[in-house]
């Protein structure tokens, strides 16, 4: 990890120089380096790909950015798993590119993904777990797909429900955005059944 590390950081302070070609070459040859020598659930092969993101991001390298983006989140989720600063950083600079890309479909997947990610590694009922799912259920609205929203609001919630029919506390954020969804579905009945439940 030492050897990687001090070869990124020459990389970095090429770069930073203003010859950024040969900094961007370096920075992707310690890359390379890291998956090699280190692997992908190695902590220093994402904070590695993370910064060959930034780097590409500041050239304005967008599809090299999304992809090392990519690279490291997985290498974050593998290492640290996601609820960790730096694999939180990474997700909302990826989510940031794509955005600012208008490549909203391959947002939305990345916001699948987290949730999936954060399901396996933290459960369902996790704090960040959650707010992934309403994160991704706003995200749906926003791209006027509020049937699918809704679906996974209850999906989740139904998944989470004791066997005595009640919704633990956790999911109270989560429960009225379904609620709203259900509005923006003009479903007041089942939005009022919802709200009842809080």
């Amino acid at each position: 990890g030492v050897v990687v590390k001090s070869h990124f950081l020459y990389a970095e302070a090429v770069f930073r120089s203003g010859r950024r070609q040969e900094g961007l070459k370096l920075s992707r040859e310690c890359c390379q380096f890291a998956q090699e020598q280190l692997g992908p659930d190695h902590l220093r092969t994402a904070v590695t790909y993370d910064r060959h993101a930034r780097h590409c991001r500041e050239a304005e390298l967008w599809e090299e950015a999304v992809a090392a983006g990519a690279t490291a989140l997985e290498c974050y989720w593998n290492s640290v798993g996601p609820n960790n600063e730096f694999a939180n950083g990474c997700l909302h600079k990826q989510s940031e590119t794509l955005l600012t890309q208008g490549r909203l479909d391959a947002r939305l997947a990345l916001m699948h993904d987290a949730v999936r990610v954060c399901d396996q590694q933290l459960g369902p009922l996790h704090s960040l777990t959650l707010y992934r799912v309403e994160a991704c259920i706003v995200a749906l609205k926003d791209r006027q797909r509020s049937q699918e929203a809704a679906a996974m609001g209850e999906a989740w919630l139904e998944r989470v429900r004791r066997r005595d029919g009640t919704l633990p506390p956790a999911v109270e954020e989560l429960l009225r955005e379904h609620a709203l969804t259900l509005r923006v579905l003009k479903k007041h009945v089942p939005a009022e059944a919802a709200l009842r439940e809080l």
